[in-house]
């Protein structure tokens, strides 16, 4: 077994060379299919675009759009000629977007007509207004994926027209140019400060992840994967996009999770693989409807993304009879997946575990405060190197240094141990994200956005433990004195400011915070006033170091 030195552009080539007749892409809000061969050629089409409306190689682009076969097209396109791509949250509200753009430097965006009741053309309206006197901060070029047009933007349909005015030498010209070592997409991860981080990958980081990941999973071409979970999301682009890609099995395309569909979507479809957070599974088997549909297709699949009751392993295995569910453990800094369980493990490691490297990865446990590693069964942090790992976070080299050392080892700042079999096992993480659902929240983004609306002295944001959605966020607010806050209206408030997701479970409102002995807000009081005791993350006598 070798690492792959092959680019997005030779990955779609070899696919179409050994299935080109085959289907590719079923997209089943649409019912529209691609071939291979289909897929390739609506690919070149939109890429020649791309460089006749002047975009070269390391400019960036944005797709903001659920999942669709267009937003496919768009990002493979892309990657043929070097044009990093960033994956926006189609939950992202105007501030959200806009603080985006400045801060990755997207030259062009490409986006659909928005999702649910967040309308993207009065937004991208807004922000081509904003960009005429913002060239270098903002996106100079809009690219409809859907059915209605901006003021100042191009629909795909035209892009294609005007791709014809690129030669066939300036288009072979443009491919040449890029390696397998080229940055293909900046992921946005939420940090420990307000503003989130671009996780820069490149092609050799992303294909060879979802190989491996793929190749431990046993996928072949002959499988059907329901792809439900977000493409913007490093999980949704590797072990769905990407393994198509590198196995030339079929996808079909959700636009968004909604249990009923994927129920349809299975039935229909067939569908033999299915990942998701737990979330998505738990969801599934409790819809009211579910003893109405076929499931019998589904044989395997990834659950990853956040923790999860060691029961809904066994609930998996016999209700949605997946014997060949296996675990992950990643983050996006990885690319994303680093360690797997493989499908034939016993139901005692896939309920405990989050199983073993893939190959070529390297795994170790260290102490927190001298750096060495630890003994076999004791808590310490998880660190990894290898291909997977990160070029680095986009535009923050002191971001980068604190999670990569010198000798490469990324620092994932989650805390695990191995046992005797080599089987890894996360217990939780030091960094103070809240994951909902596979989403990544930073409580301090949380906190700033609060601390806006008026009447509000202090906030506390923390997440608890969620059966359903691995964690939810809490917030305590304190009021000052003299101010009355309703919470409905604050959560319109916040509703204008924060993706849905990120919106707090529970608003507790205080007259007086608890504070420790140097003037801190106590977060351990506040926890125990309300109910919620202290967690395990706090315990640090658990830790080595």
């Amino acid at each position: 077994m070798t690492l792959l030195e092959t680019t997005v552009k030779e990955c779609l080539n070899n696919v179409v060379k050994q299935y080109a007749s085959q289907t590719a892409l079923i997209e089943n809000q649409s019912k529209k299919t691609l071939s291979w061969q289909q897929l390739q050629q609506e690919v070149e089409s939109v890429a020649r675009g791309f460089l006749s409306m002047g975009l070269t190689k390391g400019d960036r682009l944005g797709i903001w759009s659920a999942n669709s076969k267009e937003w496919i097209i768009c990002f493979l396109a892309a990657a043929q000629i070097g044009i990093p791509v960033v994956c926006i949250n189609f939950h992202l509200k105007k501030r959200e977007l806009l603080d985006l753009c400045r801060l990755t430097g997207i030259k062009a965006l490409c986006f659909s007509d928005g999702f649910k009741s967040n309308h993207f053309i009065e937004v991208i309206n807004y922000l081509s207004k904003k960009a005429s006197k913002n060239k270098d901060a903002l996106p100079q070029l809009f690219i409809s994926m859907g059915n209605q047009q901006a003021e100042k933007s191009v629909s795909l349909s035209q892009l294609k027209e005007i791709s014809q005015k690129i030669s066939d030498k300036a288009y072979q010209h443009a491919i040449e140019q890029v390696s397998v070592k080229d940055l293909l997409t900046i992921q946005m991860t939420s940090g420990s400060t307000a503003m989130p981080k671009g996780v820069m990958l490149s092609q050799y980081n992303v294909i060879n992840n979802a190989m491996l990941s793929a190749q431990r999973l046993g996928v072949t071409h002959d499988d059907v994967i329901c792809l439900a979970v977000p493409l913007f999301h490093c999980f949704g682009l590797s072990s769905c996009l990407f393994f198509a890609l590198t196995t030339g099995c079929q996808l079909v395309l959700l636009d968004n999770y909604n249990a009923e569909d994927v129920l349809k979507a299975i039935q229909h479809h067939r569908c033999t693989i299915m990942h998701g957070v737990p979330t998505i599974f738990s969801r599934l088997m409790k819809h009211e409807q579910f003893s109405h549909y076929d499931l019998s297709s589904l044989d395997k699949g990834i659950i990853a993304g956040a923790s999860f009751p060691p029961a809904l392993i066994d609930d998996i295995e016999t209700i949605l009879g997946m014997k060949g569910i296996t675990i992950s453990y990643g983050q996006t800094e990885a690319s994303p997946c680093c360690t797997q369980t493989l499908p034939n493990d016993a139901l005692e490691i896939k309920r405990h575990s989050i199983g073993k490297p893939l190959p070529f990865v390297e795994m170790k446990i260290i102490n927190l405060k001298t750096g060495k590693p630890v003994p076999v069964g004791i808590l310490g942090e998880i660190c990894t190197r290898g291909f997977h790992v990160m070029m680095g976070y986009d535009n923050a080299p002191d971001k980068t240094k604190e999670a990569l050392d010198e000798e490469g080892w990324l620092h994932t700042g989650d805390i695990g141990y191995i046992d005797e079999q080599g089987n890894y096992h996360y217990a939780y993480r030091i960094k103070e994200i809240v994951v909902r659902g596979g989403e990544n929240i930073s409580l301090c983004e949380i906190e700033e956005a609060i601390a806006e609306y008026v009447g509000v002295d202090a906030t506390k944001a923390f997440g608890i433990p969620s059966a359903d959605l691995g964690e939810e966020v809490i917030v305590a607010i304190c009021v000052q004195k003299g101010y009355s806050i309703g919470e409905s209206e604050l959560r319109e408030f916040l509703q204008e400011r924060l993706a849905r997701y990120k919106i707090p479970k529970e608003l507790h409102f205080f007259t007086e915070f608890p504070h420790t002995p140097c003037g801190k807000i106590d977060v351990q009081a506040l926890k125990l006033q309300l109910g919620y005791g202290v967690s395990i993350k706090d315990e640090k006598n658990m830790v080595a170091g």
